[in-house]
């Protein structure tokens, strides 16, 4: 099964902002992380929140 993106269709793709600091945080520890821009309302609620929640338990 292939996830749907939470960006809305038709609108250019990026890397999603908490996969990409869950990947970086997972591999140090020495710097401190954050998102100047997170597009909230596009995201369903649940996916939101399991994304902070992996972002979380690597910081």
């Amino acid at each position: 099964m292939v996830a749907r993106p939470p960006w809305p269709p038709g609108s250019a793709a990026g890397a999603d902002p908490l996969v990409v600091l869950s990947a970086i945080a997972g591999r140090t520890t020495r710097l401190r992380l954050a998102t100047s821009v997170l597009a909230a309302p596009y995201y369903p609620a649940l996916l939101l929140a399991n994304r902070a929640a992996a972002l979380d338990d690597h910081g």
